[in-house]
C-alpha cells in the first residue's frame, strides 16, 4: 500500500515538471523577450494580463498566447512585433503604436518566417496591421484590426499586406478604417475568405498576383468593393459588396484580368456593381445585381468574357460604359441572363425569352451627360422611348425569365 502511495507521489512531480517545461510564464519584472530567450523551440509562452513594452522579435519557434489584457506596446517607431522564424504561433495579444513610416510598411505584426499562425490578436493605432513579407504557408485569423480614423485614406497603411510568397490562408478577420483591407503584391496561391472590411478605401485589393481566390467576404461602405488589376486565374465568388456610394465607388473592378472566375456574388446599392476593363478569358456567373445606379460598366477591351445567369434588379441602369457592348458576352452557351425590365413572353415554357432583351436607354445616356435631364425621367417622353425599343441593338439574346437559382 506504501509502494502505491509514494508512485502517485512520483507519477504526480513528472506531470508537474513537463507542464513546467512545456509551459513558460511570465512573472513580474521579467519581460516577453526574456521569457523566449529562455523558452525551448515548440514551447508556450503565457503571457498574463499587462502592458510590456516593444518591439518585440520572436526568433524561435515557439507559440506565445497571451492572456486576456496583455498589450505589447511599441515605441512609435518600426514594428511592434518581428515574427523571423518557422513555426511561431501568436494568439490573443493587444499590439498597438507602430511607427509611421509608409515605404517601410511599419506594421504592428510583420511575418517574415513561414508556416506561421496568428490569430485571435487586436491591432490599433498602428500603420499597416499585418504584413505578411515574403514568407509562405501562413494563417491569418479571427483578428480584430482598426486604422487611424482620423487620417486620410493615402496616410493610412492596408489592414493585411502579402507582399510575394503566397500559399496564405487569410479568415474570419475583421478590418476597418485602413487603406485597402487585403492587399496582395506579387503573390501567388492565396485564400481570402470569410473576412469584413469596412469604410476603407478597397476591401481586397490585387496587384500582379495570380491564382488567388477571393471567398465569401464582406465589404461594404468603402470606395471598391474589390479592386482586382494585372491578374491571371483569380476566383472571386461568394462575396457581398454593398454599400460602395462614392462617387466612383464600385462593387467590383476588373482591369487586365485574364482567365478569371466572378460567381455567387452579391453586389447591391454601389454606385456600380461591377466595371471591366481589359478583360479576356472570364466568366461572370450567378451574380445578383441589385439596387446600383449602374449595373455593369465597360471602360476597356473585354475579350472571350461572358455574362451568364446573372441577375439585374432595380438597378437605376443595367449596363453602360463608353464602348459598345458585342451580343455574345451576355451569354454562354444559349443562356442569357435575368433582367427585371424584360418585357418579353416564354411561349414554349423553356425559361429563355422568345425575344431579345435590348435597352432603350438613350435618355440615360443624356442623364449622364446632362445631369438636369433627369426631370423627364420615367415621364412621358422616357416611357414613349422605352416603347420603341424594338429599334434598340439587341443587348441579351437570350434572356431569362427568372432569377437563377445558386449553386
Amino acid at each position: 500500500m506504501e509502494g502505491v502511495f509514494i508512485g502517485k507521489i512520483i507519477i504526480l512531480l513528472l506531470l508537474s515538471f513537463f507542464t513546467a517545461v512545456s509551459h513558460a510564464h511570465a512573472e513580474k519584472n521579467v519581460s516577453i523577450e526574456q521569457l523566449i530567450t529562455q523558452a525551448k523551440p515548440g514551447q508556450t509562452v503565457v503571457v498574463p494580463s499587462g502592458v510590456y513594452k516593444g518591439p518585440l522579435t520572436i526568433d524561435k519557434p515557439v507559440i506565445l498566447r497571451a492572456e486576456p489584457g496583455a498589450i505589447l506596446e511599441g515605441n512609435g517607431t518600426g514594428n511592434v512585433l518581428t515574427i523571423a522564424a518557422d513555426k511561431v504561433t501568436v494568439e490573443g495579444l493587444t499590439i498597438r503604436n507602430s511607427g509611421q513610416d509608409v515605404t517601410a510598411h511599419d506594421a504592428g505584426i510583420l511575418i517574415q518566417g513561414n508556416d506561421v499562425i496568428v490569430r485571435n490578436n487586436s491591432i490599433q493605432n498602428t500603420l499597416f496591421g499585418i504584413h505578411l513579407d515574403r514568407s509562405s504557408a501562413c494563417f491569418v485569423s479571427d483578428n480584430f484590426i482598426v486604422g487611424d480614423k482620423k487620417a486620410s485614406v493615402a496616410r493610412r497603411g492596408n489592414g493585411i499586406q502579402i507582399t510575394a510568397g503566397g500559399k496564405h490562408t487569410i479568415e474570419r478577420n475583421q478590418l476597418a478604417e485602413v487603406q485597402d483591407g487585403v492587399y496582395f503584391d506579387q503573390t501567388v496561391h492565396n485564400t481570402v475568405r470569410q473576412n469584413t472590411v469596412k469604410s476603407s478605401r478597397y476591401g481586397y485589393h490585387v496587384m500582379f498576383s495570380d491564382n488567388n481566390r477571393i471567398v465569401s467576404n464582406m465589404t461594404e461602405d468603402s470606395v471598391i468593393g474589390a479592386m482586382v488589376m494585372s491578374a491571371n486565374s483569380i476566383e472571386v465568388q461568394d462575396n457581398v459588396f454593398r454599400d460602395q456610394l462614392d462617387v466612383q465607388g464600385c462593387g467590383l473592378f476588373l482591369y487586365d484580368v485574364q482567365n478569371g472566375l466572378v460567381k455567387g456574388n452579391k453586389l447591391l446599392n454601389n454606385t456600380t456593381g461591377i466595371t471591366m476593363d481589359t478583360v479576356q478569358g472570364t466568366l461572370l456567373q450567378k451574380n445578383l445585381i441589385a439596387y446600383n445606379a449602374m449595373g455593369v460598366k465597360r471602360e476597356g477591351d473585354i475579350e472571350a468574357t461572358h455574362l451568364t445567369k446573372n441577375a439585374f434588379v432595380a438597378n437605376v441602369r443595367q449596363i453602360g460604359g463608353d464602348t459598345d457592348w458585342l451580343t455574345e458576352v451576355w451569354s454562354w452557351q444559349a443562356q442569357g441572363n435575368y433582367w427585371d425590365d424584360y418585357k418579353g413572353w416564354d411561349f414554349n415554357k423553356d425559361g429563355i425569352g422568345d425575344g431579345a432583351y435590348r435597352m432603350a436607354d438613350d435618355m440615360l445616356k443624356a442623364f449622364e451627360g446632362n445631369p438636369l435631364l433627369g426631370i423627364f425621367y420615367a415621364g412621358p417622353l422616357h416611357q414613349l422611348m422605352d416603347q420603341i425599343a424594338s429599334a434598340y441593338p439587341v443587348v441579351d439574346e437570350y434572356p431569362l425569365m427568372s432569377i437563377p437559382l445558386t449553386e
